[in-house]
């Protein structure tokens, strides 16, 4: 039996009404938990604190039904006890169950959307780490109150030895099982937190498979070389508009969101800025998946205003026009909507087909950009403000690469340690 607070009964099964993400037989547990309470209240039950029992009387049939005293060592099992009794003495079925694992992730989901701790992107990932590691677990469709948290230790310790997931997926397993009894918690259905017992075990790196970004050749798929994107930028059409927004990306570095979003009034009149203030996104509705405009962008450093050459972006912004000259948005072949994600990714694999050099995605062409700005050593603010970043070490640590050739690379290390070392000629 599990703890019925008031902010139980009013928190988690309003939530779970409003949002309709869970089971439909979770309703069906608020009514019974208040009829528990409700039979709970009807018996006396004190705490002794000289032996830490806690004590009620209830219905003895060995008595003829006269009460006698019962005690256990914690409130919960006192109360299990008195139902049971209560349940024996009238013969009805007990069915008071708290919800599951299983059926309080949608839940959790559902408010940490509300609340913006989450956006829909992340759920989605959330989603699919739920379905690969936790979906088949023998503890997710028993009673919350019930799991011990040791249960969880071991499981993840044995799952990650076991399953060998990267780091990412297994910080991502930790934050959604961390997340759901922290949930329950604060709910009150819960009466510790889980987070003492589950910290720590990422700590041995054995148990991971090794994430790419810890490959030798990790760098050459994130980034275009130069002669990559030159060979790129040679197949592009003027004509086409798809073309034209894969142009601006290597210019700007902005996210693919950002500029499908893109109307007319964001770009200035000398064409010299582009203002970044909202971002086309993908959500799950139902069996689909759909693309809303959403006003903001992705981060708070996001709400920008992107400088270009203005030689650069006035011809790509008037052979736009031309080509869609009614459109809301800069880049849609729909009159009012615009293009999809999959649309550019689509061509810039054709692109690179055509220019015969590896396809690497959109998102890899802001790396790229991002590369080539610290590159060039511009002032790291300035870097974050072009591309919406909020903090310096995302850019430097998940934004640089090295886009060089192993000629260009030994020609620098050359150029660097003749400046430091005296040159020795062979004899």
């Amino acid at each position: 039996m599990t703890n019925l607070s008031r902010k139980q009964e009013s928190g988690i099964f309003r939530e779970a009404e409003k949002y309709a993400m869970i089971d439909p037989g979770i309703a069906g547990i608020k009514e019974e938990l208040k009829k528990a309470k409700d039979i709970i209240s009807q018996y006396w039950m004190k705490y002794n604190e000289k032996d830490g029992y806690w004590y009620a009387k209830v219905p003895n049939p060995k008595r003829g039904g006269k009460k006698t005293a019962i005690k256990r060592r914690s409130k919960k099992a006192l109360e299990e006890a008195i139902l049971e009794a209560h349940y024996r003495r009238t013969g009805e079925a007990a069915n008071v169950n708290a919800p599951s694992f299983s059926q309080l992730y949608p839940l959790w989901r559902a408010y940490k959307i509300r609340v913006k701790e989450h956006l829909e992107s992340t759920a989605i990932r959330n989603d699919g780490c739920y379905r690969k590691y936790l979906k088949n677990a023998d503890w997710i469709d028993r009673d919350i109150c019930e799991i011990k948290p040791i249960e969880i230790r071991k499981w993840m310790k044995i799952t990650a030895a076991d399953r060998a997931p990267t780091k990412h997926d297994f910080t991502n397993l930790h934050g959604i099982i961390n997340g759901v009894f922290t949930f329950a918690l604060d709910e009150g259905l819960v009466d510790e937190p889980i987070a003492p017992f589950i910290s720590g075990i990422g700590r041995n790196g054995r148990l991971f498979t090794p994430m790419k970004s810890q490959l030798p050749e990790y760098d050459a798929t994130q980034v275009y070389t130069k002669e990559e994107a030159e060979k790129v930028l040679a197949q592009l059409q003027w004509d086409h508009i798809v073309d034209l927004g894969i142009r601006l990306l290597f210019w700007t570095g902005l996210r693919i969101g950002e500029l499908l979003a893109l109307r007319w009034d964001d770009i200035s009149a000398d064409y010299s800025e582009i203002l970044v203030r909202r971002r086309l996104t993908s959500q799950k509705e139902g069996d689909r998946y759909i693309h809303p405009v959403l006003e903001g962008t992705k981060g708070k450093g996001s709400y920008r205003r992107v400088l270009i050459p203005p030689d650069v972006l006035q011809p790509i912004i008037l052979a736009a026009r031309k080509i869609n000259p009614d459109g809301a948005y800069i880049f849609t072949n729909k009159g009012d909507e615009p293009m999809t994600q999959g649309s550019f990714a689509s061509r810039l694999r054709r692109i690179c087909r055509w220019a015969g050099v590896d396809f690497k995605s959109l998102h890899k062409i802001r790396k790229t950009v991002v590369t080539e700005l610290i590159d060039h050593h511009l002032p790291m603010p300035f870097i974050q403000s072009q591309v919406g970043h909020a903090s310096a070490q995302t850019t430097e640590n998940c934004y640089h690469f090295n886009n060089k050739t192993k000629y260009e690379n030994g020609r620098k290390l050359a150029i660097a340690l003749t400046d430091f070392l005296p040159f020795v000629s062979g004899t």
